[in-house]
C-alpha cells in the first residue's frame, strides 16, 4: 500500500499558498481579476456586512516590515486597495461570518467568552513567520507559518467547543481556516498592467517581514475588511 508521505504544518501551508497564487496567476495571465464593488469610490456603496471574529494583531516589526514594502505594492498593482496598518491582522477564526444586517447581540458576549476560554485551555503563546506573497484573484496575502502546532490546535479546539451550541456561529461554512495569512490588497479596479502584478508575486516570494509572536487572542465585532473605524474589541484573551 502506498503511503501519503508526512507533511510538516509549514509544507502543507505551502501547499495552499502555492495553489492558491498557481491559480490567481493562471487569471492574471488572461487579463483576469475580481473587483471589489464595496471598496470602488465610483460606486459608492454602503457595505452592511458586519461579524464577529477571533483575530491576532501583529508585533510593530512586521508592520514596519510592511510599511515599507507598500511602495513596491503600489508600483505593482496601482489603483488597488492597500491594507492601512492599523487594520493589518491573523483570523483566528470567523465566529460570525460578515452578513448584511447582522447585530452582535451583547447579551450573549459572556456566552461567547466562555466557550472561547474553554478552548483556550493549554495554548500557549506561539510565533508566526511571514515571508513571501500569495494571491487569489480577489486579493494579495503575505504568508504566514506557524513556527509550531499551537494555531491549529486552537482551531480544533474552537470547533470541538462551539459544535451543537445553540449560540449563533458559522465556523468555517464559508471556507475552512488553515493558514495564518495577513490579506494586504484587495483588487478594486481593473488592472491596467498584469504583467508587473505578476512580476510583484513572483519577485517577493522570499521577501521577509519577520516574526510576531502572538501573545494575545481579541474577539471583535468587525465589517469585511476588519477597518479600525467598524472593529470593537469585545473581549481580549491573553496567552500564558
Amino acid at each position: 500500500m502506498r503511503q501519503t508521505p508526512f507533511l510538516t504544518g509549514r509544507q502543507e501551508a505551502e501547499q495552499v499558498y502555492d495553489a492558491l497564487l498557481h491559480e490567481a496567476l493562471s487569471s492574471f495571465k488572461q487579463s483576469v481579476a475580481t473587483y471589489d464593488p464595496y471598496l470602488d469610490p465610483l460606486k459608492n456603496l454602503a457595505d452592511a456586512r458586519r461579524g464577529v471574529t477571533l483575530i491576532a494583531r501583529l508585533d510593530n516589526s512586521v508592520l514596519q516590515k510592511y510599511a515599507a514594502f507598500k511602495q513596491d505594492l503600489t508600483a505593482g498593482c496601482p489603483n488597488q486597495y492597500l491594507y492601512p496598518v492599523s487594520d493589518l491582522h491573523v483570523t483566528i477564526m470567523s465566529i460570525v461570518s460578515c452578513y448584511s444586517g447582522y447585530t452582535f447581540v451583547e447579551q450573549q458576549l459572556d456566552n461567547y467568552c466562555s466557550l472561547i476560554a474553554s478552548a483556550l485551555t493549554n495554548i500557549r503563546q506561539f510565533d508566526v513567520e511571514f515571508s513571501g506573497l500569495t494571491a487569489s484573484s480577489q486579493c494579495i496575502m503575505i504568508k504566514g507559518f506557524p513556527i509550531c502546532d499551537m494555531l491549529n490546535q486552537l482551531r480544533n479546539q474552537l470547533r470541538s467547543t462551539f459544535a451543537n451550541q445553540p449560540i449563533e456561529n458559522t465556523l468555517d461554512q464559508r471556507y475552512t481556516q488553515k493558514t495564518a495569512h495577513i490579506t494586504c490588497v484587495r483588487f478594486v479596479q481593473p488592472m491596467a498592467n498584469f504583467a508587473a502584478l505578476i512580476e510583484l508575486l513572483r519577485g517577493h516570494q522570499q521577501l521577509s517581514f519577520g516574526t510576531s509572536v502572538i501573545k494575545e487572542i481579541l474577539l471583535v465585532s468587525n465589517d469585511w475588511y476588519m477597518q479600525k473605524a467598524n472593529t470593537h474589541v469585545l473581549a481580549s484573551f491573553p496567552l500564558k
